[in-house]
């Protein structure tokens, strides 16, 4: 369906929990699927029965000729990965597809982008892994991954490096980040997908970092992204992975940003807000943590005089005064409302200690990856 008679940049995908809405086999050619006006859908009983079939089919298409099995191969495995986006040897096959020229990497890159309209599809670690493989062989790192025609010839499973290295152009790498922000608003907290974003992130920055993106184009992106990110936050405060990827920006992009960027330093006043209007969320404060971390001695010396009341609280009390093990609904109104003026402390505590470890270590500025 998505990778045979139909554009898939025109389909938007989605799996019905009944099928009772969708029109009757007389009114419906495509049975089980619908179309309409851009609109692709299935029951998800359907679904689940048509991926059983498909599994057959598919089976069997592996045992074929790989020419003549091609387009069963490719609409079946269309099929198992709406329905089962962790199925590798569906992305394996359509790899080999990709690689014999059955599909090309601009095409398969749609497909993908279709399926991933579903929402438990784009928590999918092999999904982003496949997209990263198809954009590293549709824009390859080094001679030795191209043919004598300049076209990718990677094959195999693709990594970081490789696909970081990758020269991708900025509008495609604009493409990954609206794909992800869809993934983010539909699936919460959706680690894969901004992971899939981090390495579309560090493949730019260095590409500035050999001159290789333009400084203007550059600095235009990653504006967005930062003015994107911090919008994201401020509506997303339990999403601890877009906090870190926030923190991957300023680390990666401030140094290579013009002076005309109006990117800031850093994000401690923004980190500084959010702590102050949602004290007893954990995740803000690690998020002042890490942006803390990433400034400059003079910014810290700065910040902490104009925060004078953060600083200066020297309690060591880190137990709360009660247990949520039972749920907060087991709590009155004024014990929450103690509970969670408990918890800001524990966490401003925390911080103190945090802040006062990195003045006295002054060492060199490490990071892991998320």
């Amino acid at each position: 369906m998505l990778s045979n008679e139909y554009t898939p940049q025109s389909l938007d995908v989605e799996i019905l929990p009944g099928g009772d809405l969708l029109p009757s086999a007389g009114e419906n050619t495509l049975k089980p699927f619908y179309l309409q006006e851009g609109h692709l859908a299935v029951s998800q009983g359907d679904l689940w029965s048509t991926y059983a079939k498909a599994l057959v089919v598919f089976e069997d298409a592996q045992r074929r000729e790989p020419l003549s099995a091609a387009d069963d191969l490719r609409q079946c495995s269309t099929v198992i990965l709406l329905a089962n986006p962790d199925h590798n040897s569906a992305l394996n096959v359509r790899k080999q597809l990709v690689v014999r020229e059955s599909m090309n990497e601009i095409f398969e890159l749609n497909v993908s982008s279709r399926l991933m309209c579903v929402p438990r599809n784009s928590k999918s670690a092999l999904m982003w892994s496949h997209r990263r493989w198809l954009l590293c062989r549709q824009h390859p790192s080094t001679p030795s991954h191209t043919d004598k025609d300049g076209k990718g010839t990677l094959s195999g499973p693709c990594s970081d490096d490789e696909f970081e290295y990758s020269v991708i152009p900025i509008p495609d790498l604009e493409k990954e980040f609206t794909l992800v922000s869809h993934a983010a608003q539909s699936y919460p907290r959706n680690y894969h997908a901004w992971s899939h974003r981090l390495h579309c992130l560090r493949c730019i920055s260095r590409q500035r970092s050999v001159g290789a993106a333009n400084q203007s184009e550059y600095d235009d992106l990653v504006n967005k992204e930062y003015m994107f990110v911090t919008r994201w936050i401020n509506g997303h405060l339990s999403d601890t992975t877009s906090y870190n990827y926030l923190a991957w920006l300023l680390k990666l992009c401030i140094p290579l940003a013009s002076s005309g960027s109006h990117l800031p330093s850093s994000s401690l006043p923004h980190a500084t807000a959010l702590v102050r209007s949602y004290s007893s969320h954990e995740a803000c404060w690690m998020y002042l943590r890490q942006v803390y971390f990433l400034a400059g001695t003079k910014e810290r010396e700065a910040w902490a005089a104009e925060n004078m009341d953060i600083v200066m609280d020297n309690g060591s009390n880190d137990t709360p005064t009660y247990s949520l093990d039972s749920g907060v609904g087991s709590l009155t109104a004024a014990e929450l409302a103690a509970y969670n003026a408990k918890l800001s402390h524990i966490y401003m505590r925390r911080f103190i200690r945090f802040a006062k470890h990195l003045k006295e270590l002054e060492g060199p500025k490490t990071m892991s990856g998320p």
